[in-house]
């Protein structure tokens, strides 16, 4: 028995009204498309659902960050959401860590094309279109794998048949991490996925088959028993293979910080009358994060490092939805180009002359920041306490916000008014940065020979 042919939107992260960290000082320009961007990228993704004419959206996780009491984010959403609703388009929402089900049901005036779930282990809800149902979407939960043998029978039974209609099932995790370490340890099988097309046009791409590798799930047969998993609660765009069609992470709507790179946006998610299922990327960030690293010894001259900065950003297609480039500049070496370009004078000397609106088109705005990583750290980290600073900074562990948090408790401040400044400050904080201002400032106090210090 054939599927009945829909479409819908997937989203994820929208974070609505939640400012971007880690920007630094902005020109104003820049300042008011950055302070608006999580709200413009929703406007973007209810206006791809009417232009695409899609039966429904779907919202998997972090709409909004309850503890930011935004009323706009919640104008915003309930706006968007009576524009798709005179449209005959439905709106599914899996609530999640940053945005819980008590949230949701504080909304006021939710229109009704609105069906949120309070529960992971509700019914399913039947869409309906000319009298016939098209598919049912119901919330889903990853459970333990059952290895029963009418368990695999049901699964496999499940797969031929492919029984209508066309089964959806929501799921948010904590973060991306956390369910690809799930699926690592119980399958040895998993890999993330960065699913946007590399190759695509300015407006939208196919996911390449390539990047839909076929990974073993662990789930049961009751969580199996779905067409299309919509997964939620990470910045990763994923797209996994599942025994009867797919897994996906359509990644947020908007990079909110210098790690989240790339283009952002939404999946519109196509489906045949012999089930296949074809998902497009869209692009809905008006804001995007890149960071490139540049190498600069003592002989590279200052042409020189323009042409690997411009070829280090060639192949950084810009999306139509992108209005604002946050680029952030990692340049690694020494020697006298590397010293000079410490004064901003020279950053900005060195950005003019890299002529960047040429690549990435006129009506673009553009701020750089720019780190610096010295390389001469194993001259004078033989031994001691500097080998000892230095092996600590070059440990493999990333610089989270809950080790800053940790140090800063640690740290026993007698004040305890600067705790609560410095933890404050920590969400807006570049790790990156900081990092980088520890290896200079190692270089500093380790290479200062007994001489220099008894003279100064």
């Amino acid at each position: 028995m054939p599927f009945e042919p829909l479409r819908f939107i997937h989203a994820s992260n929208l974070s609505l009204d939640h400012q971007l960290v880690g920007t630094g000082p902005l020109p104003a320009d820049i300042c008011r498309i950055v302070e608006d961007s999580t709200l413009e990228a929703f406007e973007s993704v209810i206006a791809a659902c009417i232009e695409q004419q899609v039966d429904f959206l779907l919202l998997t996780g972090n709409s909004f960050v309850d503890e930011d009491r935004s009323l706009r984010a919640r104008i915003a959403l309930v706006n968007g959401f009576q524009r798709l609703a005179k449209h005959g388009i439905r709106v599914f929402v899996m609530p999640g860590a940053a945005d819980p089900p008590e949230a949701w049901r504080a909304i006021p005036n939710l229109p009704e094309n609105v069906t949120p779930f309070y529960s992971k282990t509700g019914d399913s809800v039947a869409l309906i279109r000319d009298g016939k149902v098209i598919a049912s979407v119901i919330p889903s939960v990853l459970s333990e794998p059952v290895e029963s043998e009418t368990a695999s029978r049901e699964r496999s039974r499940f797969v031929e048949a492919r029984r209508v209609p066309f089964r959806i099932g929501m799921l948010t995790v904590e973060d991306d991490a956390t369910l690809i370490d799930r699926f690592d340890d119980e399958t040895q099988q998993a890999e993330q996925i960065n699913a946007f097309d590399e190759d695509a046009g300015d407006t939208e791409g196919d996911i390449p088959d390539s990047l839909t590798n076929e990974l073993e799930l662990p789930m049961s047969a009751s969580d199996s028993l779905v067409d299309y998993l919509a997964l939620g609660g990470g910045d990763i765009r994923q797209a996994i293979a599942l025994d009867a069609g797919i897994a996906h992470n359509p990644g947020g709507t908007q990079g909110i910080g210098p790690l989240e790179t790339g283009p952002h946006g939404c999946t519109l998610v196509k489906v045949e009358a012999d089930g296949s299922v074809e998902t497009t990327f869209i692009s809905t960030a008006p804001v995007r994060w890149e960071w490139f690293e540049a190498e600069v010894d003592a002989q590279t001259c200052q042409e020189e490092l323009v042409d690997m900065m411009r070829s280090a950003v060639e192949e950084c297609r810009p999306e139509l939805s992108e209005k604002v480039f946050l680029i952030r500049w990692t340049m690694i070496g020494s020697g006298p180009l590397f010293d000079g370009l410490k004064e901003e004078s020279s950053q900005k000397q060195l950005i003019e002359a890299c002529e960047f609106s040429t690549l990435f088109g006129d009506g673009r705005l553009l701020n750089h920041v720019v780190h610096f990583r010295p390389d001469g750290i194993a001259a004078i980290a033989d031994e001691g306490p500097a080998a000892d600073y230095f092996e600590t900074l070059e440990a493999e562990q990333p610089l989270s916000r809950d080790m800053l948090a940790g140090c800063v408790k640690r740290a026993a401040l007698p004040v305890a008014d600067w705790e609560n400044r410095l933890q404050a400050l920590i969400p807006q904080l570049d790790q990156h940065a900081v990092v980088g201002y520890a290896r200079q400032l190692g270089m500093n106090w380790f290479s200062t020979t007994p001489e220099e210090k008894s003279s100064s």
